[in-house]
C-alpha cells in the first residue's frame, strides 16, 4: 500500500482524483484505516472514484463509504464537462460474487447517464468491453468482456474506460472510435507489480503514461542483473542507495542483504564498474561458447495468448547467411514436421533463440510431444536460450534486456514495427482463432523477421566480443 503513495509523491503535480476499477477492494482497509480515504486526500478533489469487482464481497461497499470516497456504480460524478459513470462486477457465467446479466448491465449504464447527455462520458467498469483487452485463459482460452458495455462505448464513445478484470491484459491500451480503453489490471500473485496510468484529459482527447508503482522505478541500481523494486528496498534500507555504493568496501554489507551469495556480490560488483566505464563487457566468456559453433541456427517463434498453438516460425541459418521462415496459421502439426525437415537440412544445428525464460524450447518440445514428434523434441535438445546468459554474463548500462532494447543498444538495431511485441502479435492471432479475424499477416511475419534479425544482431555483437 505504501507504494501507491510513493507512486504519488513522485508525480511532478497532484492528481485531480483517482479512478479504481474494482477487486480486492477489502484490502484497502486495515485495521480501522481507510486507505481509499487516506489516498484522496493526496487529490486535488479530495476524491477515489471507485466501484467493486467481480471477487469482492457486496459488504465491501462500506469502504467505499468512507471520507472521500465515492462509488460510482451507486451514483455518477461530475466535474467540469465529464460525467464519471461506473458499472461494478462482471457478466454472469463466469466466477465470482458480483455478476450482472448483460441485459442488466445495458439497462445500469443506459439510466447512470440519463441526463447527463450534455456530459462526456468517462467510465470505470470492472469488466471490459467485449473484444478490447479481454481475452481470459484461467478458465480456458475466451472473451470475458461484456457485450453491453461494448455497446454502450460504440454508441457514446467515452473519452476513457478503464477497466480491469482480465489481468494478462493489465498495463494496456486500445483506442478506436469508442475512445480509450485502458485496462489496469495486475495481477494477484503476492509480489506482483502494481499497475497504474496518469491519464491528462483535453475534451474527449487523452493523453497517457502506463507503467507501475514497483519502488524505485527510475532507479539506477535497476540496472545490476536480478535487481527489482524488492531487491532495492533492501539496498536502501543497508545504506546502499546508488551505484557508487556497488564497491570492494561495501562487500560484506551486500553479502548481508536478503537473498545475497559471494555469486550476486561478485556479480554486481563487476556489473556495476561496467556501467561506470560505459563498457560492455562479456563476465565468463565460455558461457557464450555455444555461439561459435560453426553451425548456428537461431530461431523465434509466435504462438496464441495460450502459448498453446504455434504458427509462426523464424530461423536465420548461419550456414545458408540467410532468413526463412515456416508460415502455417492452420496447421500446427505440418509446421512443426516442416521444422523439423529444417534442421535435418541444416546439419542438426545449435539451435538459439532469445527469451530469458527458455520459453521457445520449452514450447516446441511440448507442442512437438502433443503431436507424437518425438524427433523434433530431440533435436531441440541442443537448443540454447541467449537471454539467460544475456542476464547473468553480458554487463553494461541496461535498464531493460529485452530482445528490442538490447539489440537497439548494443547494434543500432531498428525495428520496422516499434510499436508492436510479441504480446501483441499473439492477441491478434487469439482474435483470429476466437472470432475469425484477419490479422495483417504480412505485417505478423515482418515482425517475426525483425525478431530473428534482432537476435543475429546481438550474436553478431557478442561474437566480436569474445573472440
Amino acid at each position: 500500500m505504501e507504494s501507491l503513495f510513493e507512486t504519488l509523491n513522485r508525480l511532478e503535480e497532484p492528481v485531480d482524483l483517482i479512478l479504481y476499477a474494482g477487486d480486492d477492494v477489502s484490502r484497502f482497509e486495515e485495521g480501522g484505516r481507510n486507505v481509499f480515504s487516506e489516498l484522496a486526500e493526496e487529490t486535488r478533489l479530495g476524491k477515489v472514484l471507485a466501484v467493486l469487482g467481480n471477487d469482492d464481497l457486496l459488504l465491501s461497499q462500506e469502504i467505499l463509504e468512507a471520507e472521500g470516497v465515492h462509488n460510482l456504480h451507486q451514483e455518477p460524478f461530475i466535474y467540469e464537462d465529464y460525467v464519471f459513470l461506473g458499472l461494478e462486477g462482471a457478466i454472469e457465467g463466469g466466477p465470482g460474487l458480483i455478476l450482472h446479466s448483460e441485459e442488466e448491465i445495458q439497462q445500469h449504464l443506459e439510466d447512470q447517464f440519463d441526463d447527463f447527455e450534455d456530459k462526456i462520458p468517462v467510465l470505470v467498469s470492472h469488466v471490459p468491453p467485449k473484444g478490447i483487452l479481454d481475452i481470459g485463459q484461467r478458465f480456458g482460452q475466451r472473451h470475458i468482456g461484456s457485450q453491453s458495455v461494448r455497446e454502450f462505448i460504440n454508441a457514446e464513445s467515452p473519452a476513457l474506460t478503464v477497466c480491469g478484470h482480465c489481468h494478462q491484459f493489465g498495463g494496456r491500451a486500445e483506442n478506436g472510435d469508442f475512445g480509450t480503453v485502458i485496462n489496469i489490471a495486475s495481477h494477484d500473485d503476492p509480489g506482483a507489480k502494481g499497475r497504474y496510468g496518469v491519464v491528462e484529459f483535453d475534451g474527449r482527447e487523452v493523453d497517457y503514461t502506463l507503467t507501475t508503482t514497483e519502488e524505485g522505478a527510475d532507479h539506477d541500481l535497476l540496472q545490476l542483473s536480478q535487481v527489482g523494486g524488492r531487491r532495492i528496498r533492501h539496498f536502501i534500507d543497508a545504506g546502499i542507495t546508488e551505484l557508487n555504493d556497488i564497491n570492494g568496501k561495501n562487500r560484506d554489507t551486500l553479502l548481508d542483504l536478503p537473498g545475497s551469495s559471494d555469486w550476486h556480490v561478485d556479480m554486481w560488483l563487476e556489473e556495476a564498474q561496467a556501467i561506470r566505464n560505459d563498457e560492455i563487457r562479456v563476465r565468463d566468456s565460455g558461457e557464450f561458447e555455444f555461439l561459435n559453433d560453426d553451425n548456428v541456427v537461431l530461431l523465434d517463434i509466435e504462438t496464441d495468448l495460450e502459448q498453446d498453438h504455434i504458427w509462426l516460425i523464424g530461423l536465420y541459418s548461419y550456414q545458408d547467411k540467410e532468413y526463412t521462415n515456416i508460415f502455417e496459421k492452420d496447421d500446427e502439426e505440418a509446421l512443426l514436421e516442416s521444422l523439423i525437415q529444417y534442421l535435418r537440412s541444416q546439419g542438426e544445428p545449435s539451435v538459439v533463440y532469445y527469451g530469458n525464460n527458455r520459453f521457445d524450447e520449452k514450447c516446441l518440445k511440448h507442442r512437438m510431444k502433443t503431436h507424437g514428434l518425438q524427433a523434433g523434441v530431440d533435436l531441440m535438445d541442443n537448443s540454447y536460450d541467449l537471454g539467460v546468459q544475456v542476464q547473468n554474463h553480458l554487463f553494461g548500462k541496461f535498464k531493460r534486456t529485452n530482445l528490442d532494447a538490447l539489440s537497439r543498444q548494443i547494434a543500432d538495431y531498428e525495428y520496422k514495427y516499434p510499436e508492436m511485441d510479441g504480446f501483441i502479435v499473439g492477441k491478434q492471432y487469439t482474435e483470429y482463432l476466437l472470432d475469425g479475424k484477419e490479422p495483417d499477416w504480412n505485417k505478423l511475419l515482418e515482425y517475426n523477421k525483425d525478431d530473428v534479425l534482432a537476435l543475429k544482431a546481438v550474436v553478431d555483437q557478442i561474437r566480436s566480443i569474445i573472440k
